[in-house]
């Protein structure tokens, strides 16, 4: 037995369903975290990373990381030929994957306001057009690492996208 409320809404009773809809769209299982890198010259080496602060932002265990942008907001600069690792630790700061969101960032790509200040990430936790990525099965930290020369300026912005799957 069916009725219409006084808000016309249908109101059902036992066993009668509502009619499912032949297609449809699941909205908000997307989350992102941002990652503020404000001075570039600060940067650790690789091997010589921290553990990651109390408050800092983190992507949840059993997460699959969607797709992940580093924004260039300052140029950055150095005296050598600086590549820019973007990777995951644990909450002691252990490397789960040095370069797992994006390995190897050109100095010349990190240029504020350029077409190519905004990169899109790769690594193998990205699953994003460029293939499968790796499931986050534990909480990590990203994390920024400079290898072979450090940066005398730069600052950026890094935006990460990704789906709780458990």
């Amino acid at each position: 037995m069916t009725w219409t409320n006084d808000d016309g809404l249908v109101v059902r009773f036992g066993a009668e369903r509502a009619s499912s809809a032949d297609s449809g769209q699941v909205a908000g299982i997307k989350e992102y975290i941002v990652l503020d890198l404000p001075d570039a010259t600060a940067l650790p080496l690789v091997g010589a990373i921290a553990a990651p602060a109390e408050d800092a932002p983190r992507i949840p265990a059993s997460s699959v990381i969607t797709n992940a942008w580093m924004v260039a907001t300052t140029d950055f600069t150095s005296g050598g030929a600086a590549t820019l690792d973007i990777g995951l630790i644990s909450a002691t700061g252990a490397v789960i994957d040095v370069d797992g969101i994006h390995p190897n960032v050109a100095l010349s790509a990190l240029v504020d306001g350029a077409a190519t200040g905004v990169q899109c990430c790769f690594g193998v936790y990205v699953a994003n057009a460029g293939g499968a990525g790796v499931l986050v099965d534990a909480d990590a930290w990203p994390v920024f690492t400079y290898v072979s020369a450090a940066y005398t300026a730069g600052a950026g912005k890094l935006i990460v996208e990704y789906i709780k799957v458990a």
